[in-house]
């Protein structure tokens, strides 16, 4: 029994859980059993993904969700720019959960 950790990269912020949330995997971790190692794993990613992005809000089951103003996508449909969005979804035994840990302590 463990957590996992998967980020996705979608124009939507990763707490809407729409059907398909799990095309949009992009980096998705083993199963983490020990607490300190699933922070270290957390820290190290919210630091990589948050160099250039400064936009950050964490919503329900604590998923948090980053973005960058500059970093958009064209909808031809909608003939808009959408923002793109890093969101931190975490899974225990495959299914969402919120963290095992307080975020606020770790990010």
């Amino acid at each position: 029994m463990g957590y996992q950790i998967c980020i996705i990269k979608s124009d939507f912020e990763g707490w809407f859980l729409f059907d398909d949330w799990k095309d949009y995997i992009i980096h998705s971790t083993e199963v983490i059993s020990d607490m300190d190692r699933f922070i270290d794993i957390y820290q190290s990613l919210y630091t990589q993904y948050s160099k250039c992005r400064n936009q950050i809000k964490i919503g329900e089951y604590d998923i948090l969700s980053m973005s960058n103003p500059k970093e958009v996508t064209y909808c031809e449909s909608c003939e808009e720019d959408l923002q793109i969005y890093y969101s931190f979804i975490i899974l225990k035994d495959n299914d969402v959960c919120n963290s095992p840990v307080n975020l606020s302590g770790i990010i």
